[in-house]
This record gives C-alpha cells, sequence and structure tokens, in this order.
C-alpha cells in the first residue's frame, strides 16, 4: 500500500552553479540521481548519523554517514544488488554498527562492522531472517533482534563476539522492532496480538507485559525518550497517513509530534535527549529529518541538491533559472514531485514578502509545467492566498468530510469535478487510505462512497477496485464485490491486490453459485 511514486533530484555542480549566478546564458552539467534515505541513527556522541541509502546502487541500499548537520555524507557498504542493507544502529561505545542486510542474496541476516565500514561480520545463522530495527544492549554485549519463526516472529538476543543467540519473548502473536529503555530493563516493540501493530514493554527482569497503545492504527517502530518517560513511533491515528507520535509510558497520554503532507517514519532520539532524527517523504521521496522533541525546527539534511533553480528564481527571475538549465535536464527536473515542493516553499517565501507577481509566474509554471497526474495540485493553498479562484484543496476537501460526511463530500466533488475539470484535488493513495480509515470502523458505506470517487479521477486503479470489492463484501453484498474482484484481477496481473482479488474471485463466486442454488 505505500507504493509512492519514484522521485528524482537534481545535482548542479558547484562550479557550474558559480558561473551560473555570472551569466544566464552559461549552461553548466546537470545529472539526475535516483534514490531514497531510510532509517537514521545517531552516533553513540549524537555528531554522527548512520543511515539506508539507494544512492549510488538504486535500487539496493548501503549505508552511509554524515555529521549531525548534514554535511560530509561517506558511503560506508558498497552493495550492487539485491535488498542490500538496512536498520544500521549504532554501539554504546561508538566502534561498532549494527544492521541486517541480505549481503545481495535475498536472506535478511544479522550483521556488524566497524564504524568506518570494514571488519563486515555475519552474527545470525544462515537459517535466521531478520527484517526491522535492531538495538544494543547497554554494555554493547548483545544486539536485541526481531527473528522470524514458526509464530511469527520473536524477539532474540545475539552475543555480538560469538554471534550465540537466545530466544527473549515466546509469544504467539508475533512481535518486532525492539527498543531498550536507558535502563536497560524495559524492551519495548510491536505486537500482532491485537490484530493491528501496537506497542507493548517487557520487564526483562519480571516478565511482565505492559499495554502502552491502544488504538484501531498501526503503531509502529517504538523508541524510548533518553529520560525513559515517554516512548517515540510512527501511527495513522489522526489521518490515513504515517506522522510521529510520543506516549507518555505512566499515563498512555499522546501527543502528535509531526504534520508532514506526505509519511514521517521510524524516529530516533538523540544520546543527549534533545533532538529527533526521522526519515520523511515531505519533499516528495524520503530524506533524513532532525527536529527538536516537539517536531519543531525542522531540518531537512539530504535530497536538497534541487536548490540551485530556487535560488536563481529567487534572486533574479524565473525566466533567468529556466534560462540557465538545459532543456532536457529541464523537462526531466518537471516529471518529479520533488521539485513541486521546492518551487511550493519558495512561493510561501514570496507571498510572505508581499511578492504576488512573482509568486502567481512559479504557481502558474507549476500548473502549465511540472507533472502533478499522481498528486493533488499542491498550488491551490497558495493561489488562495493569492484570491485566485481555484477548487478545494485535498487536506481542505478531506477535512468537509471528516466533519460533514461523506454524502456532503459527493456533493462538493461533483461541483468541483463540473467546475475544475483540468484539477487534481485529491490524491489516489490518499483517498485509498482515508476511505480503509472508514472501512476499518466498519462504517462500509462511506468506504464504497469514497471510492468511487476515487474511481471518477483514476478509473485504472487496481486498489481502489480491490478495496470495493472488500467493503462490499464486508456489508454483506457479495455480487456487487465479485464485480469488483474481477476488475482487480484483470488490471493487476503482478501485485499482492491482483493475487488477493483472484483468490476472492475464485471464493466468491462458489459462494454466490451456491446461494443462487435452489
Amino acid at each position: 500500500m505505500k507504493n509512492y511514486i519514484k522521485l528524482a533530484l537534481v545535482v548542479l555542480f558547484f562550479l557550474g552553479w558559480n558561473s551560473c549566478k555570472k551569466t544566464s546564458n552559461a549552461l553548466t552539467k546537470y545529472t539526475v540521481p535516483e534514490y531514497w534515505d531510510y532509517q537514521p541513527s545517531w552516533s553513540h556522541d549524537g555528531k554522527k548519523i548512520v543511515f539506508a541509502s539507494t544512492r549510488n546502487s538504486h535500487p539496493t541500499q548501503n549505508l552511509f554517514r554524515m555529521n549531525a548537520d548534514g554535511s560530509d555524507i561517506q558511503q560506508l557498504t558498497f552493495l550492487k544488488e539485491g535488498w542490500g542493507n538496512s536498520f544500521p544502529t549504532c554501539s554504546p561505545d561508538g566502534t561498532k554498527i549494527a544492521f541486517i542486510s541480505d549481503q545481495g542474496d535475498g536472506m535478511r541476516s544479522l550483521f556488524m562492522m566497524d564504524t568506518d565500514g570494514s571488519d563486515v561480520r555475519m552474527l545470525s545463522q544462515e537459517e535466521d531472517v531478520l527484517v526491522s530495527q535492531v538495538v544494543f544492549s547497554l554494555d554493547g554485549k548483545y544486539i536485541y533482534a526481531e527473528v522470524q519463526n514458526k509464530n511469527g516472529s520473536d524477539i532474540y538476543n545475539f552475543h555480538v563476539e560469538t554471534g550465540e543467540k537466545s530466544q527473549v519473548t515466546y509469544f504467539d502473536w508475533g512481535v518486532g522492532n525492539p527498543s531498550l529503555h536507558p535502563n536497560g530493563k524495559l524492551l519495548a516493540f510491536n505486537s500482532g496480538r491485537y490484530g493491528n501493530p501496537e506497542i507493548e514493554v517487557l520487564n526483562l527482569e519480571t516478565g511482565t507485559l505492559e499495554r502502552i497503545t491502544e488504538s484501531w492504527s498501526d503503531d509502529g517502530a517504538p523508541v524510548w525518550s533518553a529520560d525513559g518517560k515517554f516512548i517515540y513511533f510512527y501511527s495513522n491515528k489522526d489521518e490515513p497517513k504515517y506522522e510521529i507520535y510520543r506516549i507518555e509510558v505512566a499515563t498512555k497520554k499522546w501527543q502528535r509530534i509531526t504534520d508532514s503532507p506526505n509519511w514521517d517514519l521510524e524516529a530516533r532520539v538523540s544520546p543527549d535527549g534533545k533532538y529527533l532524527t526521522f526519515h520523511s517523504s515531505r519533499i516528495g521521496r524520503n530524506s533524513i529529518v532532525v527536529t527538536n522533541l516537539e517536531g519543531k525546527n525542522r531540518k531537512t539534511l539530504t535530497n536538497l541538491e534541487i536548490t540551485p533553480f530556487v535560488n536563481i528564481t529567487k534572486e533574479e527571475s524565473l525566466e533567468k533559472a529556466i534560462a540557465a538549465y538545459p532543456k532536457a535536464i529541464l523537462d526531466s527536473l518537471n516529471t518529479h514531485y520533488v521539485f513541486e515542493e521546492e518551487l511550493l516553499g519558495l512561493a510561501d517565501e514570496l507571498i510572505e514578502a508581499n511578492r504576488n507577481v512573482e509568486t502567481k509566474e512559479v504557481l502558474d509554471y507549476i500548473r502549465e509545467y511540472v507533472n502533478t497526474e499522481h498528486f493533488p495540485d499542491m498550488t491551490i493553498e497558495q493561489y488562495q492566498k493569492l484570491n485566485v479562484e481555484v477548487p478545494l484543496s485535498q487536506s481542505q476537501f478531506f477535512q468537509l468530510i471528516l466533519e460533514e460526511g461523506v454524502e456532503k463530500g459527493q456533493t462538493v466533488f461533483d461541483e468541483l469535478k463540473e467546475k475544475y475539470k483540468d484539477w487534481i484535488f485529491f490524491n489516489d493513495y490518499e483517498m485509498l487510505m482515508l476511505a480503509y480509515w472508514y472501512h476499518f470502523q466498519g462504517k462500509y458505506k462511506s468506504s464504497i462512497g469514497l471510492l468511487h470517487m476515487n474511481l471518477e479521477l483514476y478509473p485504472q486503479s487496481y486498489q481502489t477496485y480491490h478495496d470495493l470489492g472488500q467493503s462490499h463484501e464486508a456489508n454483506g453484498e457479495l455480487e456487487i464485490a465479485l464485480k469488483f474482484y474481477k476488475k482487480a484481477s484483470e488490471l493487476d496481473t503482478i501485485s499482492w491486490y491482483g493475487t488477493h482479488a483472484r483468490s476472492k474471485v475464485e471464493e466468491l463466486g462458489a459462494r454466490v453459485e451456491d446461494k443462487s442454488e435452489p
């Protein structure tokens, strides 16, 4: 379900950038790399951040290290194929990095290496399959990790010298993503006991288990605060996208930390307890971000190479920025959502500076040239600030649905679709998530209404047909469900949705046939 469109950034070499500033006729060389940055982890002293990335080896992940301000990025591992390396975590003494890797052969195992990328060695056994975040014990002698088994998965610890493993949890429902309390006595993890991912805490001394979160949502990747009073995690509790939250363990009081247009995931608390780092798709694809503990003073550390175009536009003009870029590169740049995000940020700056004419030029450029076919038109709210007549934005439209109901949303949708025929005001995936939210609460008719709206803008969305099948089936309308499952299976011959739809066609076909017999 997390299939966001692949995005790209543009690198403008430093010398070329200097020459561009001198004259708009000097065309420099550009490259368009494809990469995503994931799963940041602090070094023991908080001066470095280690993270996984597909840069230089897309789509294979490797590990990188940078200063905490985003400078001096260094590649540590160099796999060229397979799933790659992920979930790095630094040892308490700062000498080692533990991580999960398939080393190109598809089997995800536990590895450890020196912080400079040398002395890579496998700790787990060949039969062990590991899938999520890992954490060192306080003394650095053991690594806690999720290992798949007959129950789904349990937490084991591995001795860093011998690789000897010992089972820590013995549950029937599957647990993962371990995080160790600063006192070393409490282990937080994700639990599958309640159907959806929740967070529980195990007392390693007494064996008692405490449920921390209790919601319908997916609550994942827990990590303790430095003082042990809070657990940070990601959740889609308040809307159909993942944000960073924290919960006070003693009171079970939730607090939302981030509010991003896209996803914020897998937070880590700095050793001094003052900062968070996490990966975010706010600028279009995953980048590494640092904020304070309240989610404020947000600083994006990676995937910012596109800024020269924005700077030329701000300091000189949009016309000169366009002239500074070769047409082939600019055409490629216009196909990437991250470019729109950067230009939207510029539009906000221009609005604050009361440069309304330049703001409208930038927004008109986005509307005319930047491809937003699969995303809601993000210029809407900026146009509204200029008093230009435009439809509702995605957030405004969804808020209306949540406050006034799906029927009202359908009425407004029909009016907007008729009046603004060439505007895309909500994203396919976000609408699917909103519909799923209603489905999960048993409001199947509302879910069905939203999915039909989605089909009007995205008539080839196989997931929409699949989800319509699910909601109609849950609502007892088997014949209608069968029709939508059949359509999903025709449109999708590759992913899980098509496979599941085909199994449902077989199952419901037999049930409908049995029901029709006298």
